[in-house]
């Protein structure tokens, strides 16, 4: 398959990943609480891992290295030490983004 020689994995293996997250995670159905009791979302990288595995889109608030907030919607196609390799269609190219600098995310 193109892709995977191209990102170097398959699909299958992104689902393997997403789903034994999801156990490691505590995702049988039930929404995960916080120490509060309260209701918490899904971590970043839950959301981006969903969107590589269900072929979608995220949009994301991301601050570059100089400290510039920008708007972007990305196609997701692999992640790896603390990066995610995406199509952005901002700049209508493939880019490279720093999880930890991902401010906020929403699956499309």
């Amino acid at each position: 398959m193109i892709i995977s020689k191209i990102f170097g994995r398959d699909i299958k293996g992104v689902y393997r990943e997403v789903n034994e997250r999801r156990k490691k995670n505590g995702k049988n159905g039930k929404e995960r609480k916080n120490n509060n009791g309260k209701k918490r979302g899904k971590k970043l990288i839950d959301i981006i891992l969903d969107a590589i595995a269900e072929s979608k889109k995220i949009s994301i608030e991301y601050v570059d290295e100089k400290g510039q907030r920008t708007r972007r919607t990305i196609r997701p196609e692999k992640v790896k030490d603390g990066k995610v390799f995406a199509y952005c269609y901002l700049r209508s190219d493939y880019r490279t983004f720093k999880i930890d600098r991902i401010k906020k995310i929403n699956l499309i």
